[in-house]
């Protein structure tokens, strides 16, 4: 059987393992807040932050609640800091 790759990307897992250390798993962050983080972090244009917002969602790296603006950071069992070989595997690079 054929494992499946990957459908994440380096920069996307980079900053959602960025989230987790600041914020934490199962836990609520503000749209400002991951705007802002997109900037800092990763350096997005204002313009295509909520676009890169709505492909973490798309992801399921975060997920937007019901009511407000406020988006949970999902957890992953990818740690690209720790396990590097494995997520090089699922990428289909080795």
């Amino acid at each position: 059987m054929k494992k499946e790759r990957l459908q994440i990307g380096l920069l996307y897992l980079s900053f959602h393992n960025s989230l987790k250390k600041v914020y934490g798993v199962n836990r609520l962050v503000t749209k400002e807040q991951l705007i802002e983080k997109l900037g800092r972090h990763s350096l997005v244009p204002k313009a295509l932050r909520v676009l890169a917002i709505k492909e973490l969602e798309k992801m399921e790296l975060i997920r937007k609640e019901e009511d407000g603006d406020d988006f949970i950071i999902i957890d992953c069992d990818l740690n690209i800091e720790e396990n590097v070989n494995y997520f090089f595997k699922r990428m289909g690079l080795i």
